[in-house]
């Protein structure tokens, strides 16, 4: 049980240090994925892999390491620009949202620290 404890903490530590950004191109659905840590229901896409071209992007968001994952039929001149270009704007869109999010967060936890009477020092 506490090995449980601590690989669903290392899981979910991972999960929110990686900025994933996939721009999928075929036949997708989307599926019904496992709850998460408060109930909600996922949705997750699925593709078939030889009718889907994927583009993909994986930022570690504590040490800046990052991937990016490409069908060969992406790279060149003409539509496969355009959708890199297209999933280029997606990624830093995403880290945006990231950036606001964790600047919230900063805040939030001034406010209740405030809140409580606990001291910056």
């Amino acid at each position: 049980m506490p090995g449980d404890f601590k690989d669903t903490i290392k899981s979910v530590a991972i999960n929110l240090a990686t900025l994933k950004v996939t721009t999928c191109v075929g036949e997708i659905h989307a599926k019904r994925g496992d709850a998460d840590s408060v109930g909600r229901t996922l949705i997750e896409p699925a593709w078939k892999p030889e009718n889907t071209r994927i583009l993909r992007t994986e930022i570690n968001l504590i040490d800046g390491d990052a991937g990016n994952f490409l069908h060969e039929d992406f790279v060149g001149d003409g539509d496969a620009a355009v959708m890199r270009e297209y999933h280029e704007r997606q990624v830093v869109r995403a880290q945006d949202v990231v950036q606001r999010n964790v600047q919230l967060m900063m805040t939030l936890g001034d406010k209740f620290g405030k809140l409580l009477g606990v001291d910056d020092q």
